[in-house]
């Protein structure tokens, strides 16, 4: 049987948890999802990068398969 660890530990080389700020909104999409957002969409997204607002590319463990690597979005927002 397996268990489910907590976010905060699963993805703690990607996500620096920080007490300093008020606000922090993390969010991991699968590439494929991504894309599958019109375009116009996603390049908003991207031009409204900054220092507090950040999109990156990202490989996750595959739930089903730990071995496999999925390629992923990782979105951050820090306030």
């Amino acid at each position: 049987m397996w268990h489910i660890e907590n976010p905060i530990n699963v993805f703690k080389e990607i996500s620096k948890y920080d007490e300093n700020h008020n606000f922090v909104v993390n969010a991991i999409i699968l590439e494929e999802k991504y894309f599958s957002f019109p375009e116009l969409d996603r390049l908003r997204l991207e031009n409204m990068q900054n220092d507090f607002f950040k999109i990156m590319d990202i490989e996750i463990k595959s739930p089903n398969n730990p071995a496999k690597l999925l390629k992923a979005k990782f979105i951050s927002y820090i306030k």
